[in-house]
C-alpha cells in the first residue's frame, strides 16, 4: 500500500471518531441555523427581548440597557447591541459542558427565562442542547414554592430620604395544604447599595445614579417587623392575577437578575420601576413602565396596577403596631386611660386603683393595649430582657390569661390606600397683587405633596416637594420675574405624644427672591432647617399647632459680605375642616446677626379647597416686611 493511501486511511479513521458537525464548536451549524432563524424573525427587535434585557431606546443614540454589570451579557457589546447579545445568547446555550471552568454555571442555568422564550420562538430541539445540571436554580425555585405574587406598599417614612415616598416590594406567596403562608413567604426587594449615611450625599448620589441597585430576596416577616413594628409604617398588599406560567417566568427572570448590578436612580429607575419591569416580564401584555418616562413614584406605580383591568385581585391592609395601639387608646374611657398610664409608669395591676375598678372586659382591653405598647418599645429600643421588659410582659400575660374576656377591640378599619390619592405632578396658575401691582403667577413641580393637599393616601401633615419652580408676570411692567426654585422642601409636623414623643422638623434648599430687602429680582441661594414640636388642640381636634426654631443661611451678591446667617421662630396652625378643606396660619421671623445684619418677618393665611383629588383652589393673604400680598390660584395634579 502506498504511503499516501495509508495517510488517507488514518485520516478517515480519525475523522470517524469526531463529533458530528451539528454539535461541534458550541453547537456549530445548528446554532448557526437558529441565529439565522432569529434574524429572519427579527427577534432582536421584539419587545419581549427588550424586556428581558431591560433595553431602552435613547433619544439620540440607539439602545442601551439599564444594567451595566458585564456578567449579564454574553456579547462584549451586549449592553448597547440587542442583535449581538441575542446571537451570543443562542450560541452560549450550546456551549459544551466540558468547556466550563470549575464552579462556573452553564448559560442555560444562568439565563433560564431567555432560554424558555427562545425555545418557544425558535422551536429549539432540546435533544440537541447540552444537558447541564442546574442544581442551584432548581433548589432555589423549590425553596420559594411560589403560587401567587403580591405587590406590597409600605407607607411613608419621613426619617429616611430613600423612603419618604413610600416603598414597594414583591412578595412571592406560598401555600401549604391550602393554608396561606404569607408571613413565611419570601419578599423581593430592589434597592440601592448605600455606602454613606450622610442624607445629602444619599440624595445627590441617588439622583445621579451613583449607587448600585440590586435585587434581593428575604423572609417577608422580617420586613413586616422592620416596617410595621420598628418604623411604624402601615402596609398595603395587592394580590396580582398572574397565572402559574406567568409566575414561573417572573421567578426565572428574577434568578437571572440575581446580584446583577443596575444603576439606581432615586427618581426614575428605582424600587418601584424595576418591580413593574419584573412584572411585565411575567405578563408581557402589560405596559406598566410606559407611564413613567421621567419619574417613578411608588404611589403612582400602585395606581398603574389598577389601570390594568383585573390585574389587582385583592387588597389587604396590615396596620403597624402604633396604628393598632392608637386605635385601642382612642376607644378607652377615662378610667381605662389612667389604668393604662399606671401600667406604663411601672405599677403592677394590683397597685393601680384605676385598673382594679374596671370590669373584666375593660381590664382585658387595657392589658391588650399595654402588651402592644411593650412590643413597640422592645422593637424601637431593642432592649433585652435584662432591662426587665420581657419579664414584665410575662406578668401581664399571666394576668390577661385569668380574664375570660375575648379581645373585643377590633382592628382599625382599612384607610383608603395610596392608589386613591392625588397624582404627583402639579401645575399652578395664580392671579394676585402686592405693593408692586397685579400679577399672574405660574409654577410647576414634578413632586409631590404639601401640607394643604388632599390628604388621602399620604402621611398626615407632611410635605415633600422637589424642583418647584415659579415665575410671575407683573402687569405694570410686562416683565417676567423668576420667583425661585425649591430644589427640596420637606416638612413633617407630628403632634407630640407623652408616651412616644415625636418631633416636628423642616429642611429645604434652593433659590428665592429677596423680597424682605425690597428687591423683586435679587436671587439668593438658601439652605434652611428647623426643629421643634407640635400638639393637637384639645378642644378642636382637627387643629394642630406647631412651633420650630428655624436656621437659614443664604448666598447672594445683594448681601454686604455675599452671605448672611439667621435664626428665629416658625410657628403656626394647621386646621383640617375636612379632607377637602384645609387652612394654614403661619408666622415666621428671622434675625440675621451677621453677613447682612437685618430682620425678616412674614405672616399669612392659606386656605385650600379640593374640588376633586386632582384639582384644587387656594386663597392666600400674606405680609412680608411692608409688602402686602393676596392671591387666588388653581392647582391641577397630573
Amino acid at each position: 500500500m502506498s504511503s499516501h493511501k495509508i495517510i488517507f486511511f488514518l485520516l478517515f479513521i480519525t475523522a470517524s471518531f469526531l463529533p458530528p458537525p451539528a454539535l461541534a464548536e458550541n453547537g456549530g451549524t445548528y446554532a448557526d441555523d437558529l441565529v439565522k432563524s432569529a434574524q429572519r424573525a427579527e427577534l432582536s427587535d421584539d419587545r419581549y427581548w427588550h424586556l428581558l434585557m431591560h433595553y431602552h431606546r435613547g433619544i439620540i443614540a440607539g439602545y442601551s440597557s439599564e444594567i451595566y454589570d458585564p456578567d449579564f451579557y454574553k456579547a462584549p457589546d451586549g449592553r448597547e447591541n440587542p442583535t449581538a447579545e441575542l446571537e451570543a445568547t443562542i450560541r452560549g446555550f450550546f456551549r459544551p459542558i466540558e468547556d466550563l471552568r470549575e464552579g462556573e454555571e452553564h448559560p442555560q442555568c444562568n439565563f433560564p427565562a431567555r432560554l424558555k422564550w427562545l425555545k418557544g420562538r425558535l422551536g429549539i430541539d432540546e435533544a440537541r442542547l447540552p444537558k447541564p445540571q442546574c442544581e442551584r436554580l432548581e433548589h432555589w425555585r423549590e425553596s420559594l414554592g411560589v403560587n401567587r405574587v403580591t405587590l406590597v406598599f409600605a407607607s411613608y417614612y419621613m426619617a429616611s430620604p430613600a423612603s419618604m415616598f413610600g416603598h414597594t416590594l414583591l412578595r412571592l406567596d406560598r401555600e401549604k395544604a391550602g393554608e396561606s403562608l404569607d408571613l413565611m413567604s419570601y419578599g423581593v426587594n430592589y434597592a440601592a447599595n448605600m455606602d454613606t449615611d450622610n442624607p445629602v450625599l444619599m440624595a445627590v448620589k441617588g439622583m445621579f445614579g451613583l449607587f448600585d441597585g440590586v435585587f434581593t430576596t428575604f423572609p417577608y416577616y422580617m420586613k413586616v417587623q422592620e416596617y410595621g413594628n420598628m418604623e411604624s409604617r402601615d402596609i398595603w398588599e395587592y394580590q396580582l392575577s398572574l397565572n402559574k406560567s406567568q409566575i414561573d417566568v417572573l421567578v426565572l427572570h428574577l434568578w437571572e437578575l440575581g446580584l446583577i448590578k443596575f444603576q439606581y436612580y432615586y427618581f426614575k429607575e428605582n424600587c418601584s420601576y424595576e418591580l413593574l419591569a419584573l412584572i411585565e416580564v411575567g405578563k408581557p401584555g402589560l405596559h406598566l413602565t410606559d407611564g413613567f418616562p421621567v419619574a417613578t413614584v411608588p404611589t403612582q406605580t400602585v395606581k398603574a396596577l389598577y389601570s390594568e383591568n383585573g390585574l389587582v385581585e385583592k387588597r389587604v391592609y396590615r396596620p403597624s403596631v402604633t396604628t393598632l395601639l392608637n386605635a385601642r387608646r382612642e376607644r378607652m374611657d377615662e378610667a381605662q386611660t389612667q389604668a393604662f398610664k399606671d401600667l406604663v409608669a411601672g405599677k403592677d395591676t394590683h397597685g393601680s386603683e384605676s385598673f382594679l375598678g374596671l370590669s373584666d372586659q375593660k381590664k382585658a382591653e387595657v392589658l391588650d393595649s399595654y402588651l402592644d405598647h411593650r412590643q413597640y418599645v422592645v422593637m424601637r429600643t431593642r432592649k433585652s430582657d435584662g432591662d426587665g421588659l420581657l419579664s414584665r410582659s410575662r406578668e401581664i400575660l399571666l394576668e390577661r390569661s385569668r380574664l375570660a374576656s375575648e379581645n373585643a377591640v377590633p382592628e382599625p378599619p382599612s384607610p383608603r390606600g395610596p392608589e386613591e390619592g392625588h397624582d404627583s405632578n402639579k401645575f399652578i396658575l395664580g392671579f394676585g397683587g402686592n405693593n408692586g401691582g397685579a400679577f399672574e403667577d405660574l409654577s410647576f413641580r414634578p413632586a409631590y405633596h404639601d401640607v394643604l393637599s388632599f390628604g388621602t393616601g399620604y402621611a398626615e401633615n407632611s410635605q415633600i416637594i422637589y424642583f418647584d419652580a415659579a415665575a410671575r408676570l407683573y402687569n405694570t411692567s410686562g416683565k417676567p420675574v423668576f420667583e425661585g426654585m425649591k430644589f427640596v422642601d420637606l416638612v413633617s409636623i407630628i403632634p407630640y405624644d407623652p408616651l412616644y414623643g415625636g418631633r416636628s422638623w423642616q429642611v429645604g434648599f434652593g433659590f428665592r427672591n429677596l423680597r424682605d430687602l425690597g428687591c423683586e429680582e435679587c436671587q439668593a441661594f438658601y439652605v434652611n432647617f428647623g426643629d421643634g414640636y407640635a400638639a393637637r388642640a384639645r378642644v378642636f381636634q382637627s387643629t394642630v399647632i406647631y412651633g420650630m426654631l428655624r436656621f437659614q443661611g443664604e448666598l447672594g451678591s445683594r448681601f454686604e459680605k455675599g452671605w448672611r446667617l439667621g435664626a428665629g421662630p416658625d410657628v403656626g396652625a394647621l386646621v383640617e375642616e375636612s379632607e377637602w378643606w384645609k387652612t394654614q396660619i403661619y408666622a415666621r421671623w428671622l434675625r440675621y446677626p451677621d453677613g447682612n445684619v437685618s430682620n425678616e418677618h412674614e405672616f399669612g393665611v392659606k386656605q385650600r379647597f379640593a374640588i376633586t383629588k386632582n384639582l384644587e383652589i387656594t386663597a392666600s393673604v400674606s405680609r412680608i416686611q411692608e409688602d402686602n400680598e393676596a392671591m387666588m390660584a388653581v392647582g391641577a395634579f397630573f
